[in-house]
Parts: C-alpha cells; structure tokens; sequence
C-alpha cells in the first residue's frame, strides 16, 4: 500500500513539474482579452500546417491572405535585409530550438490575429551604425495591429529595434523572450492614443542599452521579467500607464522610471547592484489586469532561475506543431503571365489581376534585383540585362493575394 502511494506522489510531482516547465502552451494575457472583432488569438490555427526552409516559401505564406501555421525549419538567411511581411490569421513557429531568422525581419502592418514563436531572429545590424539611424531592420515591428503573441524567441544583433511595438498596436502579450546584445531593445508607442494594451511577463532582457521596454503611450502590465546588465534605464513610463510586479533587476541603471506623464506602479521587485531610480510614482495600480484576465505572479525569489532556463526557444514548443500540407509555392501564377526574351534580354509581364500590384524580382539569395508597379490588364517589359546569370523569384504581391514564380536568365 505505501509503495503505491508513494509511486502515486511521484507520478504527481512529475505531472506537477512538467507544468511547471511548460506552462506556456496557450496565449494569455492581454492577446486573450476581446476587442475590435477579434474574440482572442489563435493565429493561423484555421488553416493548413506547412513546413518551410527558404525565404521565398516563407514570404509566401507569410504574406498569403488564407490563414496558416508556417514552421520555419534551420536557418533562412538573407544577403541584404529582408522584411517578410505577415498577414493576418498567421503563426509562424521554429521547428526545434535552432529555427533562425538571419538578416531578416517580421513587419505586422494593420494585420490581426498572428502569433510568432520559438524564433531566433538576428544579425541584421548594420554595421558601425549603433544608433540605428541609417535602417529600419527591427527584428519584428508591428503597427496599427491587434491580437498579436510573441513567445520564446530569441532576438539579438539587430538593426534598428529587437521588437518595436507601434501606432496603438493594441491586445498584444510577449511572453519567455530573450532580448539580448542590442541598444534599442524593446520600444513601445509612436502614437498619441492612449487606449491600448499590452502584456509582458517571463521576459530576460541582458546586455541591452535603452528601451527595456520604453513605453510611450499605452497601458502595459510587466511581470516577472529578469533585467540584467543594462546600461541606460530598465522600464520606462514616459507618457503612458504601466504595472510592474514581481520582477528581478541585476546591474541596471535606472531600473524603474516614470517621466513626462507616465505613471508607474512598482510592486514586488527586487534589485540587485543596480543604481538610480527603482521607486514608482504612484502608489495604487494604474490599472488592474485582474479585471481583464488572470493571472499569477511567480515568487520574485524564483523569477530570475525560471526566466533564464525557459525564455527563449524550447523543444517542446515546436513537437506541438504537425505539418499537414506539402508546400505550394512551385505552382504556376494565374493572374501573372511572365516570359523572358533572351534576344533583348526583356521580362514580359502581362497582368491579369483587377487592382493595381507590386512585382518584385529576388536572386536566390533573397536580395530584391528591382521592384515595380503593374497595373491591371497591362504588358510591361521590363529590362534584365544588367542583371548576372541565374535563378530568380519573381512576387506579386496584389490586394487579393500574393503569388510567385521563377525565371532563369541565361
């Protein structure tokens, strides 16, 4: 009797543990809570699972207007930056723990409903540029969008902003991502609104300079984040209202601080070797998240333990996906026709499509070769000849949808 009660205890705190280390299968927070027509996020749910390795299938379903779960498996690296532009209804998750975006971006432009997970996105700083003033090549950056879940990624050495949040990007949740190596980390706002709302919780942030997050408008609830070796100011209030709880801050200027307007409500928190402001400016909270979704609030004590062994990629995540569909993008456009002439080295394009589109010409290695308009019902050619021999993709991107195709040029 007692060998099966203790077998029984045993088989509980495994169960209890497994929950403990793989809470995070759903989204929570903020991206849950119900607003401007969506009822909670799912990303692409909807839809087909496909499993991609180079940059054009990812673009393609990215961009497609159906919904999909894209899987990104190893590394997809461009030459020259990429912006791979996301449509609503999408996830796109890494397929094991090295599933890497390489000089490449997420941009989310008044789209909803989109979940990104299990990605490390990085290496799209330009060089000697530490600033950020010569590009724009966030990690991921969101404007004007809503129901949006970014979870166990890791974003690093980028460009402008690891993840820039933008023109009341609203009902959003980043959860278990590591931000590292950067000065721009983590900016929110660029908007005079102040209604709308953001969750970030399980969140490592090291080796960072400013905006940790830098909220300029907004409600933001943060907790349970760890902030190590940040040199300019940790969490920022500038004109917006915002919670922070149960958070650990290691050798951080500046861990908490309110200006402008902002307000800042501080409960909980530990700081470690830091200097500076660490106090908030109002003694109640801004708001209470309780009233919108719950939530737990993990002991400080164990926060910076749990953040640095789980945020970020995790295996677990991505043997929650299963591929259900083989990738599509070889097929032939249909409101596209394209021929090359080798004799005067020419691109005919004849359009079929009913609104006006962009056609963009890729080499293989993901640098875009030209860019143009065509309009409906229109032959345009289009001079090649200054291009080298190859393979290369061609993108039409239109207002009912996107479509590819591949041309050699001898």
């Amino acid at each position: 009797m007692k060998m099966k009660q203790t077998i029984q205890t045993l088989l509980l705190l495994v169960l209890l543990a497994s929950q403990t280390i793989y809470s995070q299968d759903a989204p929570d927070g903020f991206a849950t809570v119900s607003g401007k027509g969506v009822e909670t996020t799912t990303g692409g749910a909807a839809g087909k699972t496909v499993e991609v390795d180079f940059w054009r299938d990812l673009l393609y379903y990215a961009q497609h207007r159906e919904p999909y779960t894209v899987i990104v498996k190893g590394t997809i690296e461009a030459s020259s930056y990429l912006t791979i532009n996301v449509s609503s209804n999408k996830t796109i998750v890494g397929k094991d723990t090295d599933a890497t975006l390489k000089n490449m971006g997420l941009v989310i432009e008044n789209r909803e409903n989109i979940i990104i997970r299990n990605l490390t996105i990085r290496d799209s700083y330009v060089e000697g540029d530490w600033e950020g003033k010569t590009n724009d090549n966030d990690a991921i950056r969101a404007d004007s969008s809503h129901h949006i879940w970014i979870d166990h990624c890791f974003l690093t050495h980028c460009g402008d902003g690891l993840l820039d949040l933008r023109k009341s990007t609203d009902f959003t949740t980043v959860s278990y991502t590591h931000f590292s190596n950067h000065n721009k980390t983590f900016g929110i706002g660029w908007t005079d609104n102040p209604d709308w709302w953001l969750t970030i919780h399980h969140c490592w942030i090291d080796n960072t300079n400013q905006r940790n997050p830098s909220f300029g408008r907004g409600k933001g609830h943060l907790y349970n984040n760890y902030l190590s070796d940040v040199s300019s100011y940790g969490n920022n209030s500038r004109d917006a209202q915002i919670s922070v709880q149960n958070s650990v801050f290691e050798r951080v200027k500046d861990p908490l601080l309110a200006s402008g307007i902002g307000l800042l409500y501080s409960e909980g928190n530990e700081f470690i070797n830091c200097s500076g402001s660490r106090s908030g400016n109002i003694d109640t909270l801004a708001f209470d998240p309780a009233k919108f979704y719950s939530y737990t609030l993990d002991p400080t004590s164990e926060v910076k333990e749990k953040v640095m062994n789980q945020s970020g990629p995790q295996q677990y995540i991505s043997d929650q996906y299963t591929v259900s569909s083989s990738v599509e993008t070889t097929q032939e456009a249909t409101k596209f026709h394209y021929r090359y002439q080798s004799g005067n080295d020419v691109l005919l394009v004849q359009s079929a499509a009913a609104q006006m589109s962009t056609l963009t010409l890729y080499d293989v290695r993901g640098r875009a070769m030209l860019s143009t308009q065509i309009a409906p019902s229109m032959q345009k050619q289009l001079k090649v000849c200054g291009l080298p021999s190859g393979v290369y993709v061609l993108h039409f991107q239109g207002a009912d949808g996107i479509e590819t195709g591949k041309i050699v040029i001898p």
